[in-house]
């Protein structure tokens, strides 16, 4: 899994939550339809204003669309940084079906 994956998984699953279908949100976050999209498919990173833009919409902090993403940072000789990717068994919770 990797963080576009994650992130996506939380968008689906809050906006799912909300009812809203991908237009909803986009309508509500001023954020194009394209753009969710490309979001929910894990092949684009939010940037900050679009995060906060999303979570104002979906009425939940921006925290909450980045649960269980954390970063471990590298040390000289120990490698570069990565992220650390959590499984959420609350995901499938929040999950609803797909529009």
């Amino acid at each position: 899994m990797t963080f576009g994956d994650r992130f996506a998984e939380n968008l689906i699953g809050y906006r799912n939550r909300a009812g809203l279908t991908r237009e909803g949100l986009g309508h509500r976050a001023s954020v194009h339809s394209t753009t969710i999209e490309l979001l929910e498919s894990g092949r684009r990173a939010p940037k900050l204003d679009t995060l906060v833009r999303l979570a104002g919409a979906l009425s939940i902090t921006p925290g909450d669309l980045v649960e269980g993403i954390t970063w471990r940072p590298g040390y000289v000789g120990d490698g570069p940084g990565h992220y650390q990717l959590s499984p959420d068994d609350s995901t499938a919770a929040r999950s609803g079906a797909e529009p």
